[in-house]
């Protein structure tokens, strides 16, 4: 499994997960179809300005992690759940991609592991669901999810 990803400024916000690609192949021309979207117009781009961040290059913040722990997904799945750890201090906002997981049950697992670990700062965990091999245009952060929950 390959996660597309969108880093942004700590200051303004956490990494965005743009998707979940069965083959690196659709994750990289899902980058370019996100990258495409933006500089046409076609959607606003949200994070175009961002707090200690000038000159934002998108082409530059977009990533593909492929070397997530992957639990219990089947191959005829349609949705996963992507795990994250969120750790929020000092006005800043870190999120780290833990685990793609098939199942409820292997999410909440996820999360009890990184709950058993000593936290430096406080955080929390977020699950998203995602439908797999399909690029997220309008991406909902892990802290709006929390602030507003059903976003």
């Amino acid at each position: 499994m390959h996660l597309l990803w969108r880093t942004i400024s700590a200051y303004s916000d956490g990494a965005l997960c743009l998707g979940v690609f069965r083959q690196l192949e659709l994750a990289e021309q899902a980058k370019r179809d996100y990258s495409a979207a933006l500089r046409n117009g076609e959607i606003a781009d949200r994070w175009a300005e961002q707090a200690y961040r000038p000159g934002i290059d998108v082409d530059a913040d977009l990533r593909t992690v492929s070397d997530l722990r992957c639990r219990e997904i089947l191959p005829s799945q349609s949705k996963v759940l992507v795990v994250s750890h969120v750790e929020e201090a000092f006005g800043q906002t870190h999120r780290c991609f833990v685990a793609i997981c098939g199942t409820g049950a292997a999410a909440q697992r996820e999360e009890r592991q990184i709950n058993a670990q000593r936290q430096a700062f406080p955080y929390y965990v977020d699950i998203e669901c995602l439908r797999l091999d399909e690029l997220v245009l309008q991406p909902v952060s892990a802290g709006d999810r929390l602030r507003y929950p059903g976003s």
